[in-house]
């Protein structure tokens, strides 16, 4: 399924998040889809058809619909024994005929799988094609024999392997050459985010003067919210300008609230549910928080929130720190050390100064290394070589 004569390299992307809706992943994803440079590349995307990034993706990405076996859509990335993994085998298998039917249909000249579980089923659905794969690997899975096995198979399938931090590519077997490419992120334009802020603050009954610590992304485990919710409990007798917002949904969202209720602090902890877009709730944030407890890959709430010139408070764990410079766009701690987070947050909270100051560094880090149009730049660049390899 080569070029030929064809001036554009053919690029089908595959991608399905397991009914979470849109992550960090996908936005970076649809990110990408809109920047990749038209005269050099066509694209397309194969997927479920009820996934949300669907609703956001440019126009003249041609979508596949790919429905997915019961099996598969529930396997977890986490949870998984190898006896699930092999119970999707047959509905895999089944998905044959249909994959053929996108592969004769949309010519590809590379496959590029968003996650594992896809690039198992391009190569499992049609082992003999010899398209080459680009896998993009996006989280630090537990570490077993069965994550371990699926890794080291994953990495002798796919052409080239991108790793969404150092800290991904490092949990990769040794033998594996990743690429580290981080998430893109949108720059906006920050003189027009004042108006923004204001109408934010107003709609949700936060105040002109509040000093706002927020946190955008999944209400999960692992994401540290109880550390951060106890860190803000720790400030906030002593400082009743300030609030905490939290964007975002997630089955911690009951809990979080009663803890809040319990804590003497709801009034005072707003819950602003799922942004389609994030741009009012970035303009009217003073502080980011990223507290994960868990290893976290790479989140992408850091990036934008330095995007909006944020300075952030974030855990030093997993790729947090390959995105905040300690002292400089923001402050590392201890994963679950709510104290430290408290001290650093304080500290932030009334020096208007340094938040500027690591808010403005943040920004310049992000032109530099984050932004979508040069992420998109080099992504094509890494298309032109994969292919000019397998040529």
């Amino acid at each position: 399924m080569g070029n030929g004569n064809r001036t554009k390299q053919r690029v089908l992307f595959l991608d399905y998040t397991n009914g979470i809706g849109l992550g960090g992943g996908q936005r970076s994803l649809q990110l990408l889809l809109e920047e990749l440079d038209r005269d050099r590349f066509e694209l397309m995307l194969a997927c479920p058809a009820d996934e949300e990034m669907l609703n956001c993706i440019p126009a003249d990405v041609r979508v596949y619909p790919l429905e997915l076996p019961k099996e598969f859509r529930t396997l977890s990335r986490r949870g998984g024994r190898w006896k699930q993994v092999l119970s999707c085998l047959p509905g895999v298998c089944r998905l044959r005929k249909r994959w053929s039917s996108i592969l004769r249909e949309s010519r590809p000249d590379l496959i590029h799988a968003n996650n594992m579980k896809m690039l198992f089923l391009a190569a499992f659905a049609e082992p003999c094609s010899s398209i080459p794969k680009l896998w993009h690997v996006r989280d630090i899975l537990p570490r077993n024999a069965m994550t371990q096995a699926l890794k080291r198979t994953g990495s002798r399938i796919s052409t080239r392997v991108l790793a969404v931090s150092k800290a991904v590519a490092r949990e990769l077997p040794v033998a594996t050459p990743a690429v580290v490419f981080y998430n893109a992120v949108r720059l906006p334009p920050l003189d027009g985010l004042a108006s923004m802020r204001r109408e934010f603050r107003q709609r949700n009954g936060i105040g002109a003067p509040a000093c706002v610590i927020g946190y955008a992304g999944r209400l999960d485990a692992g994401k540290g919210l109880d550390v951060l919710l106890d860190a803000f409990c720790q400030l906030s007798a002593a400082n009743p300008r300030l609030e905490l917002l939290l964007a975002g949904q997630g089955p911690m969202e009951v809990v979080l609230k009663q803890m809040a209720a319990v804590r003497g602090v709801g009034p005072k902890v707003r819950f602003v549910g799922f942004q389609h877009d994030m741009t009012g709730a970035w303009s009217a944030m003073d502080i980011a928080a990223v507290p994960s407890t868990e290893p976290d890959s790479f989140p992408r709430s850091a990036v934008e929130a330095m995007a909006y010139g944020l300075p952030v408070a974030g855990s030093d764990t997993g790729g947090i720190g390959e995105s905040v410079v300690d002292g400089e766009t923001g402050s590392l701690v201890e994963p679950g050390d709510a104290g430290e987070l408290a001290r650093v947050l304080h500290l932030l909270a009334r020096d208007e100064r340094l938040r500027r100051a690591q808010g403005d560094a943040g920004r310049r880090r992000c032109e530099q290394l984050f932004s979508a149009g040069a992420q998109a730049q080099r992504l094509g660049n890494i298309y032109d070589d994969v292919l000019q390899v397998v040529v």
